[in-house]
């Protein structure tokens, strides 16, 4: 059960790659570990090459929040070895 709202925002502009420039995402989730609801924040910045997550519960307690590059973000979703394509020669 989640409730949230994603932002997407394109830059046009040819030195950019053709996907979203920024994209937010953030509102209630629930955590099945302890079936309580948290709030999760998630901002991918290619423009500026930023990755933002942050998750809190109703209380305002920090679960987790990190910031990085997003160019070492790497080997996630899409891109984890077992969903890549074998290379042919």
């Amino acid at each position: 059960m989640t409730d949230y709202a994603r932002i997407r925002h394109r830059q046009f502009d040819r030195s950019i790659r053709k996907d979203f420039t920024v994209e937010t995402i953030q509102g209630w989730e629930l955590r099945k570990s302890v079936g309580d609801f948290v709030q999760k924040l998630r901002i991918i910045d290619r423009i500026n090459g930023r990755y933002v997550e942050k998750i809190m519960t109703k209380s305002g307690e920090i679960i987790k929040e990190v910031t990085y590059p997003l160019r070492t973000k790497i080997g996630y979703g899409s891109d984890k070895p077992e969903l890549k394509s074998p290379e042919r020669d």
